[in-house]
Parts: structure tokens; sequence; C-alpha cells
């Protein structure tokens, strides 16, 4: 599965997301409280090089100095020795590299999440008939039957992307690329107007 970003648009296109995976902070328990992202401006900040999280950190302003890594673990050690203040890392992937070193009760996620991203499948703008099959493919997966695939290997209900939430009408890519251009949205609520309510 793939992110979607404007550089893979050029030359892939993609499934209906298949599930959303989030990235978040990670701090080393033991020295003491979580930190808060105001209290991280300024100090080391882990990531792994070449990554989506690597590019976020980057580009975004939040005055961390960012420490790049080979791989995740060589990230988890650092932390571990105090090397870096916090680790950013994609949620899932970090839940399973805590609990195979047996560090769960070490390692704090801090309460906010930087990241949150549909995965995709992704076929190249050349093969829409393979396209086609791709949609097919997963749109004949029942919702029952992807909730029982992450029930095996997604521990953590609420990490979980096929859960029960009650009436919910997902935005479709066209709404979510508009929303992410209009950050700030006004709503205006009229009352003169039955039976409107706007």
């Amino acid at each position: 599965g793939l992110f979607q970003n404007g550089e893979r648009r050029k030359w892939l296109d993609f499934s209906r997301t298949l599930i959303e995976t989030t990235s978040g902070l990670y701090s080393w328990g033991a020295f003491g409280p979580p930190p808060t992202l105001k209290s991280l401006r300024g100090r080391a900040v882990g990531v792994v090089a070449g990554t989506h999280q690597a590019r976020h950190l980057r580009r975004g302003d939040y005055g961390f100095r960012v420490r790049t890594f080979r791989n995740p673990l060589d990230m988890l050690g650092a932390l571990a020795r105090g090397e870096i203040a916090a680790a950013m890392h994609e949620d899932l992937s970090m839940d399973t590299l805590i609990r195979r070193a047996g560090i769960s009760g070490d390692v704090v996620r801090l309460p906010v999440e930087l990241i949150r991203n549909g995965v995709h499948a992704g076929v190249p703008k050349t093969r829409p008939d393979l396209r086609e099959l791709v949609d097919w493919g997963f749109g004949s997966i029942t919702v029952a039957e992807f909730r029982a695939i992450e029930e095996r290997w997604i521990p953590d209900p609420k990490a979980r992307f096929y859960i029960d939430r009650g009436t919910v009408i997902p935005f479709n890519e066209a709404e979510k690329e508009w929303l992410a251009e209009h950050p700030l949205i006004r709503v205006a609520m009229m009352d003169n107007w039955p039976p409107m309510s706007i």
C-alpha cells in the first residue's frame, strides 16, 4: 500500500482508501513526564530517513532539530539512550517494534496525531484495466471481512479503520483534497427560515 502525494499522482492512479494509518511522537517514559510539542522545540526528534514522516517534519514548522536514522530500530535505540527527546514513526509499526523489544511500559506515545494518511493500492496510469481489477477485487471484500483481517493484525481496537462509527458518510478523495486546501471553514446558523436550519 502507498500514501498519495503529488509526485506519485503524476504517474499512478490510486484505489479507494484501504486503511488509514497515523503517525505520532514517542518518548522514553523513564526520563520523566512525556514532553509536549512546545517543550520539544529546539530538541532532537528522530525520524527514519527517506520516509513520509521525515518529509513531514522537515516541511512542518515544529521547531524540532530533526535527526534521521537508517531504520526504526536504530531510532528506538537512540530514544532509549536519551540521544533524542522523541521519535516520530507510523503508529502501527512503532507499536509492533515496541512490543517485540519488550519495552511497552517504557515508551510513551504523546497524545497528538501529526499525520493521518489513507493507504491505497497504486497502479500505473498506463494500466487503467489493472486499476479496475484492483478496485473490483478490494470492492468484493466485505466490511466484516476487513474487520476480521484487522482484528488479527491490529491489537488495539482504537487503531483500527474498519470500526463501527455509526452513521458516517466518508469524504471522497476530491473532497479530502479540497478540505486540505481550505483548512478554515466558516459555518453560519440561520434560525429564521423554518423548517430549515442551516
